[in-house]
């Protein structure tokens, strides 16, 4: 460790002298890694019986172009603490924004790919779903949905207790 000596404060550390960073307290999701937010949104909705997994959902497919259904089991707790992150960063999207934006790629053989588009049901029913929660709404003058103030304030709250248990990790 390098030290040296100031005549104010005595020996010191010249890393404790360096200008200190930023520190902000009042985080959102925008501070907060996005994989580690769906992941663990997903396991809060699953945990805390947010969303029900509809019956039906154990044999569809996300999109037709796949070839089987997911492999795992939250997927769609997964898919809805996505779409709620989706919507706090660029509010008033509707169904078919979210299926042009989980669209993949069909593998066609050896002819080219062509884009294929995510399922409308299943995002339609999480949507749906959201909307029962309140944490999202229909805008009335445009199409498409948004979060209200409930869903801001929850995903808000949950962001920061990510952030503090993540710098309480870092700082250990």
């Amino acid at each position: 460790m390098a030290e040296e000596f100031t005549e104010d404060i005595g020996v010191v550390n010249k890393r404790l002298l360096e200008p200190v960073p930023f520190v902000r307290t009042n985080n959102c999701i925008k501070d907060v890694d996005s994989e580690l937010f769906i992941k663990a949104y997903a396991s809060y909705l699953k945990l805390h019986n947010k969303i029900t997994f509809p019956k039906w959902c154990n044999f569809v497919k996300t999109g037709k172009g796949r070839k089987l259904a997911p492999l795992n089991e939250d997927w769609y707790f997964v898919k809805a603490s996505s779409i709620l992150r989706k919507l706090y960063l660029s509010p008033d999207i509707g169904v078919g924004f979210l299926r042009r934006h989980y669209s993949y790629k069909q593998r066609r053989g050896v002819a080219p790919n062509h884009t294929s588009l995510a399922s409308g049901k299943i995002l339609r029913s999480i949507l749906q779903q959201l909307e029962n929660l309140g944490y999202v709404e229909q805008n009335p003058k445009k199409k498409g949905r948004r979060l209200t103030t409930k869903g801001e304030n929850a995903i808000n709250n949950f962001a920061r207790y990510i952030n503090k248990k993540v710098y309480k990790l870092d700082k250990e």
